[in-house]
């Protein structure tokens, strides 16, 4: 943490509706007022989870795009995770390769992606929807202090509600922000 990191304004965390009985945990947090948060939610026999990424603004380098490789809260690494193999053998180098690949050429059409309504903390926004493997990553850029990123699986980025949440849920002894 550096002194303009301590000197950034606190960002909310949001969280999902997740439908239905299902695990959550807190997915990433680092030390400095300006990191993005992530959220996970899993259904006990695991055919249905979500992250949810709340990637503050202030994060962001000048020309830095929330799906940028490099990017603060790794979106695409998120994915990446929900679509690579586990299984012993696998080529996982060269398989990662090509998936880079792949989803560097989709994220350059980011404009031309389908495009979801979701409800967050009642107001209604749009998120950008990439379908990939089996999963989706979206993406709603129209809060003023956050992105909004999820990555899902069994279940449709369609109709999705979102609230500020302070982490009681989690565990968490102080308000994540």
């Amino acid at each position: 943490m550096n002194a303009n990191d301590q000197a950034a304004p606190a960002v909310d965390v949001y969280d999902l509706d997740f439908p239905g009985p299902h695990k959550q945990w807190v997915a990433a947090i680092e030390n400095s007022p300006t990191t993005p948060v992530w959220l996970g939610h899993r259904t006990d026999s695991g055919d249905q989870a979500a992250l949810v990424g709340t990637l503050p603004r202030g994060a962001f380098a000048s020309g830095m795009a929330p799906l940028d490789w490099r990017a603060p809260g790794m979106a695409l690494g998120h994915l990446m995770n929900a679509v690579e193999p586990t299984e012993p053998g696998t080529d996982r180098v060269t398989l990662g390769r090509a998936v880079q690949a792949q989803l560097a050429e989709r994220v350059a059409a980011l404009s031309s992606w389908p495009r979801s309504t979701w409800t967050v903390d009642g107001v209604r926004v749009q998120a950008a929807v990439l379908h990939f493997a089996g999963t989706w990553l979206a993406l709603a850029d129209e809060l003023s202090d956050a992105y909004l990123v999820t990555v899902g699986v069994g279940i449709l980025p369609d109709d999705l509600k979102f609230h500020k949440t302070r982490g009681e849920k989690y565990g968490a002894d102080s308000p994540l922000h």
